[in-house]
């Protein structure tokens, strides 16, 4: 399954990781979006994926240069607040996927972390788009 996305313009065709994952190494990009509940623990939908990320026969370079960004939902008043996003982060890095911006957070209470999210994502991903986007950092 695939969704759009439109950044400043631009629309990308990204894909849902769904129960059967795609071939992620194929894409041009990957955006994860990660809700964290309670004590941290990842969503039902990602525990097969996850799973597989954390078998210990991997190679390292699994993700060798796969460029990815990482975004994660939450709410601040929990102790692991973006847990499921910040641990994803670190072990696709470890498997040699590259962040193309700086890993996104968001309290269910502020928006904000979400727009300075998708514009930095922006600015990476499509050159054009670095002049031609607010400053919200």
């Amino acid at each position: 399954m695939r969704i759009p996305w439109c950044v400043h313009g631009i629309v990308y065709d990204l894909p849902v990781l769904t129960n059967s994952q795609p071939d992620l190494i194929e894409e041009p990009l990957v955006v994860f979006v990660v809700a964290t509940t309670g004590s941290g623990v990842e969503p039902r939908a990602m525990t097969a994926f996850w799973n597989m990320l954390l078998r210990s026969d991997l190679p390292p370079d699994l993700f060798d240069g796969l460029p990815i960004a990482v975004f994660g939902l939450g709410d601040s008043a929990y102790e692991k607040f973006c847990w499921a996003a910040k641990m994803l982060s670190r072990r696709m890095t470890s498997l040699g996927a590259i962040e193309i911006c700086e890993k996104g957070e968001a309290d269910e209470q502020n928006h904000m972390g979400c727009v300075r999210f998708v514009t930095r994502c922006a600015r990476a991903h499509c050159p054009q788009n670095r002049r031609n986007t607010t400053t919200l950092d």
